[in-house]
């Protein structure tokens, strides 16, 4: 009988110990998971109530290529886009203005391949009489293609006017913004609201009126320039249809 007892003892000591192993990595998983709400949360209201985020402000981004095209390949040149987006939140609407990756505009001589790329959203906004709370511009590097899913501005577009911006976002966005710099200006807020923007809004796809469908091979003073002429006299069209 007292080998009995003892055997009994031992057991139930054994089912006691495995008990209090438990327990603290129950909690330990608990306080994980509370901290990683919290960060959530945080990130979240810091990003929605940040003066960039709001939509009632004009936003505008400029997607750029990492690669440009050059004079090696003519036929295609002409398919090859930059993409201008206007978060236009008062009018509930994302504007997506193709603009040809050589495009020059004669008047002013400014050519958008060989211009840096906030200083061109910036002139072009301008010149369509757009007034931006903020302008951005975006160096569309592999590297970032490759966190988001997708191969080009066109994918990224597509991607995020169906899916929005989503919880997900909010623990990968700064990673995203980490592999666009320095080349690009960008923020969390910025890239976030862009998303948003996409997904949230009608997304209308406008194009820049140009001189030929293919840009021309230009020789001045010994130097070739591939460039596609603006046609800066239908601009207020454009004009008209951004306004819409």
């Amino acid at each position: 009988m007292r080998v009995k007892n003892r055997s009994n003892k031992r057991s139930y000591l054994g089912r006691r110990k495995e008990t209090n192993y438990i327990k603290p990595i129950v909690i330990i998983l608990s306080i994980i998971l509370l901290i990683a709400v919290l960060y959530v949360g945080m990130r979240i209201v810091s990003i929605k109530n940040s003066d960039e985020f709001n939509m009632s402000k004009l936003s505008v981004y400029y997607l750029v290529s990492e690669n440009v095209s050059d004079d090696s390949n003519m036929n295609n040149l002409g398919q090859a886009f930059n993409k201008l987006i206007i978060i236009n939140g008062e009018k509930r609407v994302a504007h997506v203005i193709n603009i040809p990756q050589n495009l020059f505009v004669f008047s002013k001589s400014v050519d958008a391949s060989n211009t840096n790329p906030r200083d061109f959203a910036v002139f072009f906004a301008q010149t369509l009489g757009i007034k931006a709370d903020y302008t951005y511009s975006i160096i569309l590097k592999r590297e970032y293609l490759k966190k988001i899913g997708v191969k080009n501005a066109d994918e990224l577009i597509v991607n995020f006017g169906k899916r929005g911006l989503k919880l997900i976002d909010y623990f990968t966005i700064r990673s995203e913004v980490e592999s666009l710099r320095p080349d690009s200006v960008i923020t969390e807020v910025a890239l976030a609201k862009l998303y948003a923007g996409l997904g949230r809004f009608n997304i209308s796809q406008h194009e820049v009126p140009t001189l030929t469908k293919l840009p021309l091979k230009i020789t001045v003073g010994g130097k070739t320039f591939v460039r596609i002429y603006a046609d800066e006299e239908k601009f207020n069209e454009l004009k008209n249809e951004l306004e819409k």
